[in-house]
C-alpha cells in the first residue's frame, strides 16, 4: 500500500519525531512511504518531497511588505502550496494519507481538503490545533481570530460536504480523543493509537557505565529533565527554575538536556540540546528517574523514551501522562500542579531510593503499551477499514 505522510517538518519537534516513528513502523509492514514536509531529510529511508514557496511568492510578499500589507500575500502562498500538493499527490497516487502537524510550518488547513480529493485521510492529533487553533486549551497563546475563522470554515465545509473520501483521526492518548470528540471531531471517527516506542534508538544500558561516561557522581541519584526548550511554559519552564533553586543543597544530581537552560546551581549539569541518538540513549540510562514537570501534555516522546530505557518518570497527572506513568510501576504521579508538592515527592523518592525497584517494570510498561509492531497493525487496520468503505 502506498501511504503519504504529510508533516510540517521532517525532523524538528516532537510531532515530527512521532510521525517519523509511525511511518517507519508502517514501512516495516511492507508499505511504501512518501513523506511530504517543508524541509525534508537527507538521511531518510523514505521517498522525500517538499512543499515550499518559491521566488515568485517571495517577491510578492516583499512588495506587500513595503506597503505594510504583508497579510495580502497569504492567499498567494496558500494557493501555491495547494498547487504543489496537488501535483505531488497526482504523481504519488497514495492509497491513504497520514497527516500530522501543519501549523509548525504555517501550512493552511486547506491542505487537508486537497488531500481528501485524492484518498482517505488519517489525521494524527499531536495537539489541539485541528479543532482549537492552539496547542492546548491552556498554557498556550490564544489563537489569532483569522486562524479560528479558518478552522471553523474548514469544519463547516467538511460537515456539509458529501466527499467520497473520509477524514478520520488517530489520537495518541484517550485524553486527546475526549477533547477532540467534544469539539469539531464529534462527527468523525476518532481512534486512540499510541505513538510507537523507539526500541531501535533506546536500549537498556548499564546505568553505572552511563553515569561514568557523562561524568556524573555514582553516589547521588540523577534526575533527568529533558525538553526541546526548557524555558517554555508548556514544558514546565517556570516549575523547573523553582525546583532547581530549592533543591540546590539536597543530595541529588540534576541533568538538563535542551535549549533555554539558565544559570544553574552546583548540583545541576546542563548538556544543552542533544540530537545524537546514541548519546540520548546513554543519558536516559544514566538517569535514575525522569522529571517531567509539564503542566499539560499529550503523550510525550520523552516519557516513552525514558520508560523504554527502564528509567521511571515523575510527572504531574495531566493530559495523557496517566496513560503512560502508573504509580509505583513506571513512576510516580503528582495530582496537584504545585512546585511544593512535587518537591516533596522528589525528596520522598531520593530518600527511599524507590527508583531502584522500577527499572524492569518501567521498561515492561513501554514494551506492552508502545510496541512498534502493534502500533503499525493498529494504523494499518484503521487505514484498511477506511478504504473498504469505498470498495
Amino acid at each position: 500500500m502506498r501511504i503519504g505522510i504529510l508533516s510540517d517538518f521532517a525532523s524538528t519537534g516532537g510531532a515530527s519525531t512521532a510521525a517519523a516513528r509511525i511511518a517507519h513502523a508502517l514501512r516495516q509492514k511492507g508499505n511504501t512511504i512518501t513523506r511530504i514536509s517543508s524541509d525534508g531529510s537527507a538521511e531518510s529511508m523514505f521517498d522525500e518531497k517538499t512543499l515550499f514557496v518559491g521566488r515568485k511568492f517571495l517577491l510578492i510578499n516583499q512588495c506587500f511588505r513595503l506597503i505594510g500589507k504583508e497579510h495580502y500575500a497569504q492567499p498567494f502562498r496558500r494557493n501555491e502550496l495547494l498547487r504543489q500538493l496537488e501535483y505531488l499527490l497526482k504523481a504519488i497516487k497514495p492509497h491513504a494519507i497520514s497527516i500530522h502537524n501543519l501549523h509548525g510550518a504555517s501550512w493552511p488547513i486547506e491542505l487537508v481538503r486537497k488531500a481528501l480529493e485524492h484518498c482517505p485521510v488519517i489525521w494524527t492529533l499531536h495537539d489541539c490545533w485541528s479543532f482549537l487553533g492552539s496547542y492546548y486549551p491552556s498554557h498556550s497563546d490564544p489563537p489569532p481570530k483569522s486562524s479560528l475563522a479558518s478552522i471553523k470554515r474548514f469544519w463547516n465545509l467538511i460537515n456539509n460536504s458529501h466527499a467520497r473520501h473520509q477524514l478520520v483521526a488517530a489520537t495518541p492518548s484517550h485524553w486527546m480523543k475526549n477533547l477532540a470528540t467534544s469539539s469539531h471531531w464529534k462527527r468523525n471517527q476518532v481512534t486512540c493509537i499510541p505513538n510507537p516506542l523507539p526500541t531501535n534508538i533506546i536500549q537498556e544500558l548499564d546505568p553505572v557505565a552511563c553515569k561514568k561516561a557523562l561524568g556524573l557522581p555514582q553516589n547521588l541519584p540523577v534526575a533527568l529533565i529533558i525538553a526541546g526548550n526548557l524555558s517554555e511554559d508548556r514544558k514546565g519552564g517556570a516549575m523547573i527554575g523553582k525546583i532547581l533553586a530549592e533543591m540546590q543543597n539536597e543530595k541529588i544530581q540534576f541533568l538538563l538536556v535542551g535549549n533555554g537552560a539558565v544559570a544553574t546551581p552546583e548540583n545541576v549539569k546542563s548538556l544543552g540540546f542533544v540530537n545524537d541518538n546514541k548519546l540520548l540513549n546513554i543519558i536516559y540510562c544514566a538517569a535514575d528517574f525522569l522529571l517531567h514537570p509539564a503542566p499539560i501534555d499529550n503523550l510525550p516522546n520523552t516519557v516513552a523514551e525514558s520508560l523504554t530505557a527502564g528509567t521511571p518518570v515523575l510527572a504531574f497527572a495531566v493530559g495523557g501522562i496517566p496513560e503512560m506513568v502508573f504509580p509505583y510501576k513506571s513512576g510516580w504521579l503528582v495530582k496537584e500542579y504545585c512546585h511544593q508538592t512535587i518537591l516533596s515527592k522528589i525528596k520522598e523518592i531520593i530518600f527511599s531510593h524507590g527508583y531502584k525497584k522500577l527499572r524492569d517494570s518501567s521498561r515492561n510498561v513501554a514494551l506492552e503499551r508502545f510496541d512498534s509492531d502493534t502500533v503499525a497493525y493498529q494504523y494499518q487496520t484503521l487505514i484498511e477499514s477506511t478504504l473498504k468503505k469505498y470498495e
